[in-house]
């Protein structure tokens, strides 16, 4: 099977390295552990907002940066690519961008409809849960019901239906179809995908791509095979 690389430390399965490397936080950092995906984001337009939607999409986006937002996201499991340290406080954040105080304050209550990927999910509910705090104003409704939907929702053939969204997110890359406007998309965080066996197992201790390709699309296979 295969987990997140959040889960195996709790799970008591073997994990298999991926062409020779371990499963490791660093390494899907640095790229060495190529068994990884994207977290990513995109937002409607702003010809399709209010003003006030717009302006607090952009304030709960600049909070998922802020050193408590990103450390919101690594407490759900979500792998930075970058230190906590090095980006500004939420409190920096506002005095640099006046726009974004002016859209905290007080005023009438805006609904955010969020949702996309189920993997995010737990990530995006922490965020808005957080972010709700800076502004009671913000009021985050939140339908994750696959990554196809962040597209669709925000600009694609639901933006205007039932399934309407501000925010999707995605737990893999936009596809050839799925193409946003100019600064309408961009990434969470990364996430470690890990194959695992049980932990008495001796025949793998590690999986080359081409193996774990055969190995999920076959209906029917042995140990014997995999050797």
């Amino acid at each position: 099977g295969y987990i997140s690389l959040a889960s195996l430390e709790s799970s008591s399965l073997k994990a298999l390295n991926y062409n020779g490397v371990s499963p490791t936080i660093e390494g899907v950092v640095d790229g060495s552990y190529a068994l990884q995906r994207n977290f990513n984001y995109c937002i409607r337009q702003e010809q399709d907002c209010t003003s006030s939607e717009w302006a607090l999409i952009q304030a709960f986006l600049a909070y998922t940066q802020s050193q408590e937002g990103m450390s919101i996201i690594q407490s759900k499991d979500g792998i930075l690519t970058s230190d906590i340290e090095k980006a500004p406080s939420w409190e920096e954040i506002k005095q640099d961008r006046p726009e974004i105080n002016e859209a905290l304050k007080s005023g009438s209550e805006v609904t955010i409809y969020l949702g996309g990927s189920t993997s995010v999910e737990k990530i995006a509910e922490a965020l808005t849960q957080a972010f709700q705090l800076e502004c009671p104003r913000f009021k985050a409704v939140h339908n994750h019901t696959g990554s196809s939907d962040a597209y669709k929702g925000t600009q694609g053939s639901e933006k205007n239906g039932t399934k309407k969204l501000h925010i999707g997110f995605l737990s893999r890359e936009l596809s050839s179809t799925e193409i946003c406007a100019e600064n309408t998309s961009g990434q969470i965080c990364k996430d470690g995908i890990v194959a695992v066996v049980h932990p008495d197992n001796t025949v793998l201790s590690d999986v080359a791509p081409s193996l774990l390709k055969t190995i999920y699309a076959s209906t029917a296979i042995t140990w014997q095979e995999v050797k």
